[in-house]
């Protein structure tokens, strides 16, 4: 079997700030730092500010979330894990 690659760019199925984006393009310096490679998250952890009340308030509201559902032993460690203050979540989506 052959593999054969191309660059997204050429596909024209990304917007261009996505692809400025992976290509790490100097004009998304606004509104990016750093970039998320794994050798930035200590330097990134340490720029975000999440207060005690608002993670507080995030553990409360996703154990109402959870109520009526049974909770496996994973999903529990995470919700206590969470709790902690040295505990960070990195959320991705795609739209």
């Amino acid at each position: 079997m052959k593999l054969a690659s191309l660059d997204l760019e050429v596909t024209n199925k990304f917007s261009k700030l996505f692809i400025d984006y992976i290509q790490e393009n100097d004009s998304l310096k606004d509104y990016y730092n750093v970039f998320p490679h794994v050798e930035n998250f200590e330097q990134l952890i340490k720029e975000r500010k999440f207060s005690a009340e608002n993670r507080k308030i995030l553990c409360q509201t996703l154990d109402k979330q959870y109520t009526n559902i049974s909770k496996s032993t994973s999903l529990e460690l995470s919700l206590t894990q969470l709790a902690m203050p040295n505990t960070f979540t990195i959320t991705t989506g795609h739209q």
